[in-house]
């Protein structure tokens, strides 16, 4: 599965007792930055490209002659890869066993966490790497036999994938 790269859209709007006009200075934590002229007392930058992971960008109004320069607080916009998945459980397993798994879709850089909540049992803890991906090696608990969800949950993120297998 591959990253297809994200937008985001951020709107600065400026308002005071005459016509905004002049331009609002743009800055993402990423480096990027632009200058966009007010529109009505409305300035748009379309940030493209977003890389995984939270991005911060701030907006700063540069002033005019009848108003004061002011910059708004930081807003962040986080980007997964997309659809959440867990994949490599084996339809059948014996306990004991090794497996190899991952969960796809998370923030690059978070705890994910897997668990069969069935009983439940905490198999283990993998980061995210770059592109969102928790890979895990573990070995099969003893539990009953029978149906199973492997549920993996990122902890900052909150966001839970799982992957149902009937024994």
């Amino acid at each position: 599965m591959g990253y297809e790269p994200e937008q985001a859209m951020f709107t600065a709007t400026i308002t005071g007792p005459c016509a905004p006009a002049g331009s609002v200075t743009f800055n993402a934590d990423t480096g990027a930055t632009a200058v966009v002229a007010l529109s009505g007392g409305v300035a748009v930058w379309t940030l493209t490209d977003l890389p995984l992971g939270p991005t911060t960008v701030s907006a700063a109004y540069g002033g005019s002659t009848d108003l004061v320069e002011s910059a708004g607080a930081p807003v962040a916009q986080s980007v997964v890869t997309g659809p959440l998945a867990v994949t490599g459980l084996p339809a059948a397993v014996r306990a004991g066993e090794v497996v190899a798994v991952a969960a796809i879709g998370f923030v690059p850089g978070e705890a994910v966490e897997f668990v069969f909540p069935s009983d439940p049992v905490v198999v283990g803890t993998a980061t995210a790497d770059a592109r969102g991906t928790a890979r895990l090696g573990f070995a099969a608990p003893d539990v009953e036999l029978g149906a199973h969800t492997l549920r993996a949950t990122g902890a900052g993120s909150q966001l839970v994938a799982q992957l149902r297998r009937t024994a």
